[in-house]
């Protein structure tokens, strides 16, 4: 096992070390930032990838880099919509279990308090009633 090393573009799969890489950890992530360096070629390799090409282009007319790229950038900004939808959701769940803790949280201490005050208030009365004994005896 030799390590072999080929020039290959990025759409191609290289071997390094003998190992092979997925062609998907060589192509940066297409997003809203970089979609506009992209080729005709690529935009239809995306799109056919996301198998959207017939949602944009049913009939396989009007295709060209300008139409593809608005496809593209249509398709980006909903599923960044989507992620920040399910963030925001996540997020909204998270809050509302926070404060459910803190509510049982102020809950349980509102109880030990009671408890401490009703404590304080039986020795107050046990302490009453034995002075009152013991000076209502003298």
């Amino acid at each position: 096992p030799h390590a072999t090393i080929s020039h290959t573009t990025n759409n191609e799969n290289t071997l390094l070390t003998g190992e092979m890489i997925d062609e998907e950890s060589q192509q940066q992530k297409v997003s809203l930032d970089n979609v506009h360096t992209l080729s005709t070629y690529e935009l239809r390799q995306e799109l056919t990838r996301r198998e959207k090409m017939d949602l944009f282009f049913p009939e396989n007319k009007g295709i060209n880099y300008e139409t593809l790229l608005q496809g593209m950038v249509h398709l980006l900004r909903q599923e960044e919509a989507t992620v920040k939808e399910k963030h925001l959701l996540a997020l909204s769940e998270e809050q509302a279990q926070t404060r459910a803790e803190q509510a049982k949280i102020r809950e349980q201490r509102k109880r030990e308090a009671i408890e401490r005050s009703e404590a304080r208030m039986a020795a107050k009365k046990a302490a009453q009633e034995q002075s009152s004994l013991i000076h209502g005896v003298n």
